[in-house]
């Protein structure tokens, strides 16, 4: 049984915490994005994720994870690393947002972004998580 595992992983442009009920709210699900022109800059977009672990009791090291977003022919336009998840002591569960405001973007196409986890042991980088958007042709704009 895996540790951690991620249950959640959207696109969005903003998560909105009730302070209250500690419910989240998705705003505006991106699933493509059409640019004026490209190359572009991505826009406040926001992978949004739920991690789990089975057992609250059992001890997990300090996560180290990355985000990677991957162009339609497979190359990597992102990998970074990421600050660490941290659990706490009791913790079953762990929101984990990452920003992908200002990505550069060059190709129309299907897009990953892939969340991955570091296997302490062996410094190999395994994916726990991935969502994905289309960049659409840009539209000439009319005047």
């Amino acid at each position: 049984m895996m540790p951690l595992r991620v249950t959640r992983a959207v696109l969005c442009r903003r998560v909105l915490t009730d302070q209250e009920t500690n419910s989240v709210t998705l705003v505006d699900c991106v699933e493509e994005l059409m640019p004026r022109r490209l190359p572009a800059s991505l826009p406040t977009v926001v992978m949004a994720t739920l991690w789990f672990r089975d057992d609250p009791a059992e001890s997990v090291d300090t996560t180290v994870v990355r985000v990677r977003v991957v162009a339609p022919d497979g190359t990597a336009i992102v990998a970074q690393e990421l600050p660490p998840l941290d659990f706490v002591e009791g913790q079953r569960r762990l929101r984990f947002n990452v920003d992908l405001r200002g990505v550069h973007v060059e190709t129309t196409g299907r897009h990953l972004v892939l969340i991955d986890v570091r296997d302490t042991d062996h410094e190999a980088w395994s994916e726990a998580a991935s969502a994905e958007f289309t960049v659409a042709e840009p539209q000439a704009e009319v005047g």
